[in-house]
C-alpha cells in the first residue's frame, strides 16, 4: 500500500541531493512504495556497539566486537552478510572513533520517544533522528551523532554536511539553543568520514527546502503511476 504522506529519511535526502535523475525517481519511488518482502533493518549490532562502547569505552572494544561477529555460526545467509557488514562498519568505528571530540561531554542513546518528531520541509515528512545525543557538562543537549552505514550508496562529503545541518535545525527545534554546530555530526562509515554540520547553513537549508518540494511533486506523480499499476 503505498504511503500518502510524502516522507524521507535524512540519509536517503542526502543521496537525493547528489542524485541523477533516474535515481532521484528510484528515491521517490522506495519511499511511495517499499518492496514487498518485509525489510528488516541492518546493523543493528553496530547500534548496540556503540551504545556500549559510549558508555564504557576501551581502545580495543571495536575490534574484539567485529572479530566476535566475524566468528558467528549458523544462521540465514542474511544473517551472516549482515553480521559481516557489521563488522566491517565496527572497524571502521575504530579508525575514526578519535575524530569524534568526546572532551567534557557525555554521549547517550536518543530516547525512542523522539521518533514521534520528524522534520517537516515543504510538507515531506523527513525522519532526521540521531542515534545518539551528545550532553555537555550541565547534562544539556548541545549536539547529536547520525550514522550511514550504506556501502552500496555511500554519502559524498557534501551529503555528509547536508546530513549534519538537518541535524543541528532538529536539536534545535527540539532542544534549544545551546546546541554547538561543529558537535552535529554525520559519521559515514563506508567512507570514514566524520563531517560536523557548517556554522552558516541558510543556503543548505534552502537547497533541502527545494529538494523536499521537488520529492512533493514527484510523489504525487509517482503515486498516481503506482495506483494505475
Amino acid at each position: 500500500m503505498p504511503s500518502k504522506q510524502p516522507r524521507i529519511s535524512v540519509n536517503k535526502l542526502a543521496e537525493y541531493m547528489d542524485a541523477s535523475a533516474s535515481r532521484r525517481r528510484a528515491i521517490v519511488k522506495a519511499q511511495i512504495a517499499p518492496p514487498g518482502e518485509m525489510i528488516v533493518a541492518r546493523y543493528r549490532d553496530v547500534h548496540h556497539a556503540l551504545e556500549e562502547y559510549f558508555a564504557e569505552p576501551s581502545d580495543s572494544f571495536f575490534h574484539e566486537r567485529a572479530l566476535e561477529l566475524r566468528n558467528t555460526k549458523g544462521g540465514t545467509k542474511w544473517s551472516l552478510q549482515d553480521k559481516n557488514l557489521s563488522a566491517d562498519a565496527l572497524l571502521a568505528c575504530a579508525d575514526i572513533i578519535e575524530l569524534i571530540d568526546t572532551n567534557d561531554v557525555k554521549i547517550v542513546p536518543t530516547p525512542k520517544s523522539s521518533d514521534t518528531h520528524p522534520m517537516m520541509l515543504a510538507g515531506v515528512r523527513v525522519s532526521v533522528r540521531p542515534e545518539f545525543l551528545i550532553l555537555d557538562s550541565a547534562g544539556m543537549v548541545c549536539g547529536g551523532l547520525k550514522f550511514s552505514f550504506n556501502k552500496q550508496q555511500p554519502l559524498s562529503e557534501e551529503g555528509c554536511e547536508f546530513v549534519a545541518t538537518l541535524v543541528r535545525a532538529y536539536l534545535v527545534e527540539q532542544y534549544g539553543v545551546g546546541v554547538e554546530h561543529k558537535r552535529c555530526l554525520s559519521i559515514s562509515t563506508p567512507t570514514k568520514q566524520v563531517v560536523f554540520a557548517p556554522k552558516a547553513s541558510k543556503a543548505r537549508m534552502t537547497a533541502l527546502q527545494a529538494a523536499c518540494e521537488e520529492i512533493a511533486i514527484r510523489w504525487k506523480s509517482l503515486e498516481i503511476d503506482l495506483t494505475k499499476s
